[in-house]
């Protein structure tokens, strides 16, 4: 039995290191009421100057070479993520009597870093699994033609983690995900929505079964049944 849980923006609030990752690419300040508010293009579109507009292709493949640390520079980057309140707690209980299974979308080159950081905020790494992406899954998000989409490669990741046991549970923040996570019998499709740059319909409409806008809602459980 197994709870899969995403990681960035699920149980690790990166807000902060994709500011400072968007103010680096743009050469300019960006609040962090818009980083938690805007979408990536509207972000483009409010703080690009009219040149960095002609060429955001370029500004595009940089911000994602420091997010998943293809640049050197995006492992500095990493010190600025903070733990998602009561997330480590929950996930702490519910790893007493469960498997929990992180699926994310970081680069594998970043596993050590990302076991280091997932201790060092208080969240189980004893008996667990973390998948994580490879390069060339990305293709696909940084030149359109090319490559897989990341939720054709999220559920391929998801089917081999349910081949090997029921999977009681997932948390997710990105409401695309859960058109591949309801394709299995999971009994709770938990969407995270700490933002209000997703509207809760979207994780509705593509099968999520409850929302929440903090992980304390589900503190009371104190692990998904066994």
């Amino acid at each position: 039995m197994s709870v899969v849980v995403d990681i960035d923006g699920t149980l690790i609030d990166i807000s902060e290191r994709l500011r400072a990752a968007m103010s680096l690419v743009l050469d300019r300040s960006v609040l962090l009421d818009d980083v938690r508010s805007m979408t990536t293009s509207q972000l483009y579109e409010t703080y690009a100057t009219e040149e960095q507009r002609e060429h955001l292709p370029v500004l595009h493949e940089r911000l994602w070479n420091l997010l998943l640390c293809e640049d050197e520079l995006g492992f500095s980057l990493l010190r600025h993520d903070v733990p998602i309140p009561y997330a480590a707690e929950v996930l702490e209980s519910w790893s007493t009597t469960n498997k929990v299974a992180y699926l994310t979308g970081r680069l594998d080159t970043t596993r050590e870093d990302t076991l280091r950081q997932l201790e060092g905020f208080g969240f189980p790494v004893d008996n667990t699994e973390l998948i994580m992406f490879e390069r060339a899954d990305y293709s696909g998000a940084r030149v359109a033609s090319v490559g897989p989409r990341l939720i054709d490669v999220r559920s391929k990741l998801f089917s081999a983690i349910a081949r090997n046991g029921p999977v009681l549970m997932v948390v997710d923040d990105f409401p695309g995900y859960f058109e591949a996570y309801r394709r299995h019998d999971v009994p709770d499709l938990i969407g995270f929505r700490r933002f209000a740059r997703r509207p809760v319909q979207s994780y509705i409409d593509n099968g999520a079964t409850s929302v929440i806008g903090c992980w304390s809602e589900l503190s009371n459980m104190q692990s998904p049944p066994p």
